[in-house]
């Protein structure tokens, strides 16, 4: 089962702890107990944390961003914001409502159920009403009890997903009755309420809609967006990590203690000067003849023009030049280029 919209999960959980009275393979039974897997998804935080703990998996981000496996859910339960989100980047506006049906649509298996729950004047939009009169059978639509109804005056449609390649559009049943639905009159003089149906399935065999056995391990559930907690997680367990680190960290050149077998040459000390494998004092017998050194590298661009047929060609050399800094005993500072 996958709330695309789940809130704090609490509804998806109460439907997949309903009792069971028929096992997967179609045989009743008072004792089956069939394995129910629940999905949902949440922008907000805080009914996201709430929601991990009514929910078998969770994710806590915009379904925009989610990456999920399309025909693998057996009952998608649709609540979405009865708001406007932008379509793209024109600025063109689109209903949350037509939005999150279509999305459902690809993500409910043929044969699923949908439950799907919008103020009921949203019905009667042509295309809602198009989808729903072409995609579903077995269709029930009822709206919210008298006490919870007027706050926002929904209504809750169910139906199966048909099969096949070939859908079939309902227009003279379907169709015409959700466009209906824009007038409020109509819907409570003709719309049943849920406590109404419920009634009626107490009394007599009502219509049930039986939710198909399906994958309860989706293979892709998942957001494009990074979750740093996760990451920052995972950097903490990482040898590679550790690894990295090292290779980046710079190296200090120690000499100290260890003589060369050769007396080093003027170029060789230039480098060990530039690269700062001697920086600071240079020895020497007499204390007078001690000098604080100081080296580094100086890189510029020497750019050059050459005068060809077709025209001049520039070209940009780098050039590399090491800069030494000695001060004498004497409190005497000297630039070696």
């Amino acid at each position: 089962m996958l709330d695309p919209c789940c809130g704090t999960g609490e509804v998806l959980r109460f439907l997949a702890e309903q009792p069971v009275t028929e096992s997967l393979n179609g045989e009743t039974s008072e004792n089956s107990s069939p394995i129910i897997a629940t999905y949902g998804v949440e922008i907000d935080k805080g009914r996201g944390a709430t929601a991990t703990e009514n929910l078998d998996k969770v994710v806590v981000a915009p379904i925009e961003s989610m990456m999920i496996s399309n025909e693998q859910f057996g009952l998608v339960f649709l609540n979405p914001p009865y708001d406007y989100m932008l379509k793209n980047n024109s600025g063109e506006s689109e209903r949350k409502e037509l939005v999150e049906l279509e999305r459902a649509l690809r993500y409910l298996m043929p044969g699923g159920v949908l439950v799907y729950i919008i103020p009921h004047y949203r019905y009667s939009d042509p295309r809602i009403a198009r989808i729903l009169s072409t995609y579903f059978n077995n269709v029930m639509i009822a709206r919210f009890t008298d006490e919870n109804y007027h706050e926002f005056k929904q209504c809750v449609f169910i139906g199966y997903k048909k099969r096949g390649a070939y859908k079939e559009f309902n227009e003279d049943l379907f169709f015409n009755i959700f466009t209906k639905l824009e007038s409020e009159d109509f819907t409570h003089s003709r719309v049943p309420t849920l406590e109404m149906i419920a009634e009626r399935a107490k009394e007599e065999e009502g219509r049930t809609w039986k939710v198909p056995a399906g994958n309860t391990k989706i293979k892709t559930f998942s957001t494009r967006l990074i979750n740093k907690s996760v990451i920052s997680a995972a950097l903490k367990e990482s040898t590679g990590l550790e690894h990295f680190i090292g290779q980046t960290k710079p190296r200090s050149l120690d000499i100290s203690g260890k003589r060369p077998p050769l007396p080093p040459s003027s170029g060789q000390i230039a480098l060990l000067l530039a690269s700062g494998g001697i920086n600071g004092l240079m020895a020497a017998e007499d204390p007078e003849l001690v000098h604080i050194l100081r080296g580094q590298e100086v890189v510029s661009n020497i750019t050059t023009e050459e005068h060809t047929e077709s025209g001049t060609v520039t070209k940009i050399k780098t050039k590399r030049e090491v800069s030494i800094k000695v001060i004498t005993p004497q409190g005497i500072v000297k630039k070696l280029m």
